[in-house]
Order: structure tokens, then sequence, then C-alpha cells
């Protein structure tokens, strides 16, 4: 089976949406990117509550998806990008109150035009 993948861009402070799940910030920092481009054509399944397979990236969207990906031990590596911008409030990355610590492995980093990737693998 391919590995699990989650991606998201989010502000500095760790939102990728803002309050009542208002993603329309984002729309300023979104631009080409070789590093995202290079992830769309490696993925294979988009998880959305269906079956897939395959050895390709299966991609994992929505923050509560992922969590439980996560915690299930089933969550692979994570992208992020890193917009120049503080929310304040709304949807975090990650929301696991209580939670372990889950340490990473930062596989690369990309500088976009308006944004900074991070590639980073959890370590089990």
């Amino acid at each position: 089976m391919g590995k699990v993948l989650y991606s998201a861009s989010m502000s500095l402070d760790g939102f990728i949406a803002g309050t009542g799940g208002d993603a329309s910030w984002m729309t300023e920092y979104l631009g080409p990117d070789p590093l995202l481009e290079e992830v769309i054509s490696d993925v294979g399944a988009i998880l959305v509550g269906n079956r897939t397979a395959g050895d390709r990236y299966v991609h994992v969207l929505g923050a509560s998806v992922a969590r439980q990906c996560l915690d299930a031990g089933v969550l692979d590596e994570i992208l992020v990008y890193v917009a120049p911008v503080l929310l304040g409030d709304g949807t975090r990355l990650f929301e696991r109150p209580g939670g372990d610590n889950v340490k990473l492995e930062r596989l690369r980093v990309s500088q976009g035009p308006r944004m900074t990737g991070m590639w980073l693998r959890v370590v089990r």
C-alpha cells in the first residue's frame, strides 16, 4: 500500500481555516510551487471516507480525518505550507488536547513564491 500523506496550508499561528471554517484567507497565498506539483502527480487516492488502495500516496484532506489517521498510527507523512499571516482563531492543523508528543523528521523544505513548505515524516 502507498503512504498516507496529510497536506494543508496553514497560518503562522497554526490555523488551516479561520473562524467558522473560512478558508478564503488562503487565496492570496496560492501560486505555482514545484513541490506541490510533484505531490499532485504522486497522489493515487484521496481519503474521504471510501475504501482506496495502490502504491501511490493516499492523500488525506481535513484536520479531523488527519488527526484520526495519526491517532490510529496510519499517517506516514505531513506536507504543510506556512503562510506569512496570523489568523488568531479557527481550525488548527492538528487539534489533540491531552495528546502525546508526536516526533517528526524533516524530509524536505521548499520556498514557494508566497509560502514555505515543510515535508515531514511521522517517526514511529
